[in-house]
């Protein structure tokens, strides 16, 4: 259950992809990756930047205050301590390239006191935000499997802050509008975006443009 399957898109070809919960060193790694990005000048890029180390921050501050997991099974653990207590954990997104797991994004999300589940901070990485590789689907296939998380641990909300960069794509996602400064998705919501997933086709395997992103 620690891992969440999804499908994106590489030149117009379905790819699987998998959310799962990430490691204290693979937050690391993550972070670290980004510094080749740093300068970039497209305002997407940038924001993905800052969303990540604003994300890798605050875990350190819960995983030091003992209020953060790694693992579907930590999570469900500290719920069952304590079901108002508000947990943190960051969920990534990543796509097979010669074998190897390919971060492609991440989601900084919380499982608050009142059994919600909020989304703080979603980040699609740089490289799969460079319009010459035309990678698609991160995003939508992130909230997919956060989704398949809430219903996993029967929570029936979601929600999260758009930025003016990032409501579009929540409009887009809901099909709803404007969207504004907060997004909620429920039930019918979530049925929608399992439909939206289901229409990107079956796997199917690597392309050369998939094989070729880094």
């Amino acid at each position: 259950m620690n891992e969440f399957p999804f499908q994106l898109k590489a030149e117009d070809w379905p790819l699987n992809a998998t959310l799962r919960f990430a490691t204290d060193g693979e937050i690391q790694r993550y972070h670290r990756s980004l510094s080749t990005f740093a300068g970039e000048s497209s305002p997407a890029i940038r924001e993905a930047v800052e969303f990540t180390r604003l994300a890798a921050k605050r875990w350190r501050y819960y995983s030091r205050s003992g209020e953060a997991v790694e693992s579907f099974a930590d999570l469900q653990r500290e719920i069952r301590r304590d079901s108002k207590s508000e947990i943190a954990f960051i969920m990534l997104a990543t796509m097979r390239r010669n074998k190897i797991a390919l971060p492609v994004g991440l989601a900084y999300c919380r499982r608050t006191w009142c059994h919600h589940l909020a989304l703080d901070f979603l980040a699609v990485h740089p490289r799969a935000l460079n319009r010459r590789r035309r990678v698609s689907g991160v995003g939508s296939g992130i909230v997919f499997g956060l989704v398949q998380l809430a219903r996993a641990l029967k929570i029936p909300r979601l929600w999260g802050e758009a930025t003016g960069n990032s409501a579009p794509f929540y409009e887009k996602l809901l099909a709803v509008g404007p969207v504004q400064d907060l997004f909620i998705i429920e039930s019918p919501e979530m049925a929608a975006i399992t439909k939206r997933q289901e229409r990107m086709g079956r796997p199917a395997l690597a392309s050369k443009a998939a094989t070729e992103l880094h």
